[in-house]
């Protein structure tokens, strides 16, 4: 009798299981999920109560055990127009009346093959007419693949950031020399990167700290050391997740994800920084804004605090106008990070207030004219015409005696 010395591998407890690499509809199966059912005779109030109870959209019905269909709102909306005018209250009909078919999975198939049926039916039955497991549905798939590609979107989101605040801050034309400056020690005059689709994060984070380099960078991240700093954590703590997340070392923890949805957050505010006015051919290109437009805006719902304070720092400024620096000043924020969370909200309030700001997208620049000053910096002006519907609407805050700071 032959014996095959080959002995097949056997994974121990602690090592992962095949089924752990793939993605299948078991997956998508919430933790928390309990099978609800009703009985073919029970009263279509009753399912209704219960699937109101538990935000259930449709609810397995069962015969001795065994599943016969669901009822679902849109079986009984179907149902109903079949039936026409009936004798009896809707809610005392038997559910059997309503049932509809869907299509049975297995747990361990490929996830992928359900999204015909859940186009089709919006939903799926996990298991056999005898041993149902769960039901999926649309949203059942689109949290768990949410779960899954959030951190790579994320990441995406990051550095593209990254490349539009270096490109914004840095001229194409001298690039180049910038790359050879920060990178030259890594990689030789050799092999340099081309082109910043071309960088690691790491090389992200040599060429911005890069002390010739960083002072290009001061309107955007600010130019103290400790600034320099903290930017130089941030990057570092991007790096290390991304590479954790990209080299599948080890699977994304909430943690994780909540620090990629601040650097997020935190890239966002910065780039609106980098919102510049309109060209004067796009600005001649359609007609300005109407007084009524400035005046919806500032009345179709309550001025924040801190727009208020805007406003107020800039109409007191006059001509003159104020730099990021004054403003922080004058209106008594923390930093720039703060300041640039004000601009933001203001260019959204314009953006989605009708008429002029929700047809045109102007953003800030509708009220805010934008001087641009060396070093990447710029000096903020209130528009005439905002100023002069300020000046007719004269709301109290308008009229105080100051804002929180002072400007010398």
């Amino acid at each position: 009798m032959a014996v095959n010395s080959k002995a097949t591998p056997v994974m121990t407890d602690r090592e992962e299981s095949p089924a752990d690499l793939f993605h299948l509809v078991g997956n998508l199966i919430p933790e928390a999920q309990k099978v609800t059912s009703v009985e073919a005779g029970d009263t279509v109030a009753q399912a209704l109560a219960l699937m109101e109870q538990h935000n259930f959209s449709q609810l397995p019905v069962s015969v001795n055990s065994r599943v016969v269909g669901v009822l679902s709102y849109h079986s009984l909306a179907v149902g109903l127009l079949r039936l026409g005018k009936v004798e009896e209250p809707i809610g005392e009909l038997p559910v059997e009346e309503f049932v509809e078919q869907l299509q049975f999975v297995q747990a361990d198939e490929n996830w992928e093959t359900i999204v015909p049926h859940l186009n089709a039916d919006e939903a799926v039955l996990v298991g056999t007419r005898r041993e149902l497991e769960a039901i999926l549905t649309p949203m059942d798939g689109l949290t768990y693949l949410a779960q899954v590609t959030t951190p790579f979107v994320l990441l995406a989101e990051i550095e593209q950031a990254l490349r539009k605040i270096i490109s914004a801050c840095i001229p194409a034309s001298e690039l180049p020399a910038c790359i050879r400056t920060a990178l030259t020690e890594k990689y030789g005059s050799e092999g340099l990167p081309d082109a910043l689709t071309d960088f690691t994060v790491d090389d992200t984070i040599l060429l911005i700290q890069h002390s010739k380099n960083w002072p290009r960078f001061a309107a955007i991240f600010g130019s103290t050391p400790q600034q320099r700093s903290r930017v130089g954590q941030r990057l570092r703590e991007i790096r290390d997740l991304r590479n954790a997340v990209f080299h599948f070392r080890r699977k994304a923890t909430p943690e994780d994800e909540g620090a990629l949805h601040r650097h997020r957050d935190w890239l966002q505010i910065k780039t609106q920084l980098l919102v510049k006015p309109p060209s004067d051919s796009a600005a001649t290109a359609t007609a300005g804004p109407a007084p009524e437009d400035f005046q919806r805006l500032l009345t179709r719902i309550p001025v924040p605090e801190g727009q208020r304070q805007l406003y107020k720092a800039l109409y007191d400024a006059g001509a003159k106008g104020l730099t990021h620096a004054e403003l922080i000043a004058v209106m008594g924020r923390r930093d720039m990070q703060d300041l640039a969370g004000v601009l933001g909200a203001l260019g959204r309030r314009v953006n989605g207030t009708p008429g002029y700001g929700e047809e045109n997208q102007p953003g800030t620049n509708m009220v805010i004219d934008w001087e641009p000053l060396p070093e990447g910096k710029w000096r903020l002006r209130l528009k005439p015409e905002m100023r002069a519907v300020l000046e007719a609407l004269s709301p109290a805050w308008l009229d105080a005696t100051s804002t929180t700071g002072v400007v010398h």
